[in-house]
């Protein structure tokens, strides 16, 4: 997904939250980035920045979490965290396996 519409994804999760909470500002926006996601955090950040402006959360602090990758095994069930993206079951081998991350970025909170 490209980083531009990464940043109006946020942004309108951005304004749902905050209406969720109540919250007239937004101070701070923390998000989830997936590790394997071809995204450069700093480049993520400068876009919401910029896409932040004139919206309620103009001027807001953007801190970024980078999450590694959780998987399911189809086959066995096995949890296990991939450690290459040769995606194989670390307790049996199958290649029937599923990401448990399925977003490149996701809104975690704000404030």
């Amino acid at each position: 997904m490209h980083q531009t519409s990464n940043a109006g994804d946020i942004l309108k999760a951005t304004e749902l939250l905050a209406r969720e909470r109540g919250l007239a500002r937004v101070s701070t926006i923390r998000l989830n980035l997936a590790a394997w996601a071809d995204l450069d955090p700093d480049e993520v950040r400068d876009e919401v920045l910029h896409a932040a402006q004139g919206t309620l959360a103009e001027g807001a602090r953007i801190e970024i979490e980078v999450i590694d990758p959780h998987g399911r095994c189809a086959d066995c069930g096995a949890d296990f965290d991939p450690k290459t993206a040769a995606l194989r079951c670390l307790a049996c081998g199958s290649v029937r396996v599923r990401l448990e991350q399925d977003r490149q970025v996701t809104v975690a909170s704000v404030e």
